[in-house]
């Protein structure tokens, strides 16, 4: 049944929200079930039950017709059509986003590997050796990065103003909603993580004439800070994609009062959210506290995103 609700919110998810329309939708809607009950009491499985539901209620055009729905009156309500993601797609945008952030993170797990490296080869006097295994490491990072950029700009279109069907808003509320415990989790333990890496830092950096014992566990800080590093990036993604598709997403095709917002709001993080990520990314290597506390300018960017949007 899920199957021709979300059909015919597509159905209609290209016409304009008025009075009439809804009532339609409405009425085709039961009359739809009506057909699937009556099909499945006579014996049909669900698939074919749909199919032959679809069939018989899937053309509303005549209908529109007989409504005297001309197609200029479309055309004052709808300025530009924009692509609509049905919920297949949805998921599909989903599982694909969690498959980049696992090989970004794991990209930048090989390259605290290779700064490990080096610096506990350089605190063994052998810094040619630890170049080598930099670089190696750093190769590897380097290929997992170019993949998921590769797979991620099958997704640019999320950029731009695009469209979802009701259907498929409840089901990724629902989705997000369960995710949001893994994803509290996720942040609480990399920052813990990182904290405990900074600690044996930290330890014989007090003391004096260690600087071998710093390097060597400034190499394993490297390693283990890669942990909580990599559970920011892998379920950053997959929340920022939930947000995405629920923030970003239009529930119809937009007026043109509708489409100046959307495209104000485009521009605005078109600039604001790579400056968000260089300050992430310049506060994690430079700055006082590293990654355990630069994680906290997308929060805040997130915030700033919300109150302008809305």
């Amino acid at each position: 049944m899920n199957t021709i609700i979300n059909y015919v919110e597509t159905m209609f998810i290209n016409l304009p929200e008025t009075f009439e329309m809804r009532q339609l939708k409405t009425d085709i809607l039961a009359n739809m079930e009506d057909k699937y009950n009556e099909l499945k009491a006579q014996g049909m499985t669900e698939n074919e039950a749909v199919g032959q539901v679809i069939s018989e209620f899937g053309n509303i055009d005549e209908v529109l017709e007989e409504m005297e729905y001309a197609s200029e009156e479309k055309n004052e309500e709808v300025t530009e059509q924009f692509p609509v993601i049905d919920l297949g797609g949805a998921l599909e945008i989903v599982e694909a986003k969690r498959k980049i952030g696992l090989e970004v993170g794991i990209g930048v797990i090989a390259c605290c590997i290779g700064m490990a490296i080096m610096m506990w080869f350089q605190a063994l006097n052998h810094l040619a050796i630890g170049t080598v295994g930099l670089l190696l490491a750093a190769a590897v990072g380097t290929g997992f990065f170019i993949v998921a950029g590769m797979q991620n700009n099958r997704y640019d279109y999320l950029e731009k103003p695009f469209v979802i069907t009701g259907q498929t808003r409840q089901v990724i509320e629902e989705k997000k909603k369960a995710f949001e415990k893994t994803f509290i989790f996720s942040m609480v333990a990399g920052v813990s993580i990182c904290i405990i890496a900074l600690l044996p830092v930290i330890f014989f950096s007090l003391s004096e004439n260690n600087d071998t014992l710093v390097e060597k566990s400034l190499s394993a800080g490297f390693i283990i800070a890669s942990a909580g590093v990599f559970l920011f990036i892998y379920s950053g993604l997959i929340q920022g994609t939930y947000n995405t598709l629920l923030s970003k997403a239009l529930l119809k095709q937009p007026t043109e009062a509708e489409l100046k917002k959307v495209k104000r709001n485009q521009k605005i993080d078109s600039i604001f959210w790579p400056i968000v990520t260089v300050i992430f990314f310049v506060w994690g290597f430079f700055l006082p506290g590293g990654f355990a506390a630069s994680w906290i300018v997308f929060a805040v960017g997130g915030i700033l995103s919300e109150i302008w949007e809305n």
